[in-house]
């Protein structure tokens, strides 16, 4: 919901979506990928301008409504009013929410008939055909000329402003004994919107310079899976996921047909989940590519390449199935009980499994060795484990305050480190070969979830 309200629960700089809030992001917030040449780069305007705007257009609205007045056409026209300022104010439109103009605008053109205001009307119809107009294609502006990719926008104001002014001339339009406490109202809510987002904001664009490469086309990067020369991750563009490659010198390159959700690599071999009526766990070396297993999901190999575990679902819980790849055959089989719903695994360096679950509704670390025997290691709201080369750390995700931030443990003491500290989610932690550094997926900056990769020096 505070993603939703900010606009950026999915791509904040998007113009198709004619918005004030996409308008807003893509004129004064910088993204090296998705924004990488805004008006100026001042995130502080957005989080004073965006809740201001807001209520400047909803307080009409509100404001113009008379408690006095119960007759049908005043309570439509006041309806009316209030739910194109909604449209209008809308953090993310789609192009099939303004269906819901149908009867707003059916409600006006009737008033404005009967008032045989016929100029306006046909205003009024031309405003409403503009605003379906489903090829508006301006979207790539930049600068100050992003101001002309919102014209769905401008016509939603317009269309605002004459609903506004129609019901102001509309009879019983006298303030109510209490007229102060409306505008009130809407000044401190709109003050709170200012100091959540400028709360947010603090830290969201620091990670900029830690990204590791500019990656053009790239909605979403996660899952990366570090050697000494390449990292793979897997990558979403328009025509579905991808296995990409980063090399030493930052070189982006993709590998593979389209829909294949995560990846493994080690011992030199790769293994990826490829998605089709079911997923399955392929494994590649030297380009030949063998079916692993059918009916699987989320691989993970171990450093020696002698094992290999993954998810298989049944009636939506996942259980943790290891295969042995050293000897020939299927000898399958489940080492976490069906209670559990398993989402996220690693190794560790002696070969026991750490695994986040659902248990009773929250997230939590376990450990499972090869014959099934699972610990609780008592580590609640926490995803995304991941061991150190060396096995001395072990990365994760936790939850604090709707955000998934960096934390890693010393697994000899048990101490405890927060990495990352952002009001935005950094998922996917995976080591480099020192044992000191991480490579994330962070959506700080992007929209939720939409993670692009970052690199950060997690241990002195």
């Amino acid at each position: 919901m505070p993603a939703a309200l900010r606009g950026e629960a999915i791509d904040p700089y998007n113009l198709r979506a004619s918005s004030i809030s996409a308008l807003l992001h893509r004129l004064f917030i910088a993204e090296p990928d998705l924004n990488p040449h805004p008006l100026l780069h001042a995130p502080t305007l957005v989080a004073v301008l965006q809740p201001l705007l807001h209520a400047l257009i909803l307080a009409p609205a509100i404001l113009l409504a008379a408690p006095l007045d119960w007759s049908p056409n005043g309570i439509r026209l006041e309806w009316s009013a209030l739910v194109v300022a909604l449209l209008t104010i809308s953090t993310m439109p789609a192009s099939y929410h303004f269906v819901f103009l149908l009867l707003p605008v059916t409600v006006l053109a009737s008033v404005l008939l009967e008032q045989k205001r016929y100029g306006l009307l046909a205003f009024v119809i031309f405003l409403y055909l503009a605003i379906g107009y489903p090829n508006w294609r301006a979207s790539h502006l930049e600068g100050w000329l992003a101001l002309l990719a919102a014209p769905r926008l401008y016509c939603m104001l317009l269309l605002c402003g004459i609903v506004y002014f129609v019901l102001q001339k509309w009879p019983l339009r006298k303030p109510p004994l209490m007229g102060w406490v409306w505008p009130v109202t809407l000044s401190l809510l709109a003050a709170l919107q200012m100091f959540g987002m400028l709360h947010h904001q603090r830290g969201v664009y620091a990670g900029y310079g830690a990204r590791v490469a500019n990656m053009p086309g790239v909605f979403l990067a996660t899952n990366p899976a570090p050697s000494p020369d390449l990292t793979y991750f897997i990558a979403l563009r328009s025509d579905g996921y991808h296995t990409a490659v980063l090399s030493k010198e930052n070189s982006l390159t993709d590998r593979g047909r389209p829909d294949r959700l995560a990846l493994s690599a080690a011992s030199g071999r790769l293994w990826v989940e490829e998605a089709g009526s079911s997923s399955r766990v392929v494994g590649t070396a030297n380009n030949q590519v063998e079916v692993v297993e059918p009916n699987a999901e989320a691989p993970v190999a171990s450093p020696d390449g002698h094992w290999l575990a993954y998810l298989r679902s049944d009636h939506g819980r996942a259980r943790v199935w290891l295969r042995s790849l050293r000897l020939p055959g299927d000898d399958s089989h489940p080492v976490t009980p069906a209670e559990l719903n398993v989402l996220e695994m690693t190794y560790l360096s002696d070969g026991t499994l750490a695994f986040s679950a659902l248990n009773q509704g929250r997230t939590s670390l376990f450990f499972a060795d090869h014959t099934g025997v699972v610990l609780d290691s008592g580590i609640d709201d926490v995803r995304y484990p991941a061991v150190s080369p060396d096995g001395q750390y072990l990365a994760y995700s936790r939850l604090h305050r709707g955000t998934w931030n960096l934390w890693y443990r010393e697994l000899g003491t048990g101490q405890e480190t927060r990495i990352t500290n952002a009001d935005c989610n950094d998922l996917s932690p995976a080591w480099l070969p020192d044992s000191k550094t991480l490579l994330y997926a962070s959506d700080c900056g992007r929209g939720l979830w939409l993670t692009a990769l970052q690199r950060k020096r997690a241990v002195p």
